[in-house]
């Protein structure tokens, strides 16, 4: 049996399945390649967005640097004032002392021998 010996009607449903399959065929073929542009597009948005917050990442991590260092500047300023504090605090008591001393002699020169 022979293609060329088949009725019209009875190869109308060989063409139609020929045509649906080409169709279908090319209907996914598109299909694939949108999901294929899309996943590139995803995966490109993606490395933008991972390049983005390495930036910022290493942006705050100079700030933080930074600002480490000034706290240990500004420690170091502390630590200065309270050892010049501390050394005035003594400086007072000592002339505080002198200033006592100083009342207490003059009392004893003002006082009566008996």
């Amino acid at each position: 049996m022979n293609i060329q010996d088949l009725p019209l009607d009875s190869m109308t449903p060989i063409l139609v399945a020929l045509l649906a399959g080409g169709g279908i065929w090319k209907y996914l073929g598109q299909r694939h390649k949108i999901d294929q542009e899309t996943k590139i597009r995803d995966q490109q948005s993606t490395k933008d967005f991972q390049d983005n917050l390495l930036d910022r990442v290493n942006i705050i991590s100079v700030e933080n640097k930074e600002l480490y260092q000034r706290v240990d500047e500004l420690k170091d300023k502390l630590m200065s004032v309270s050892v010049e504090l501390s050394g005035s605090k003594e400086k007072i008591k000592h002339l505080e002392n002198e200033i006592l001393l100083y009342e207490l002699r003059k009392k004893a020169e003002n006082m009566p021998l008996f």
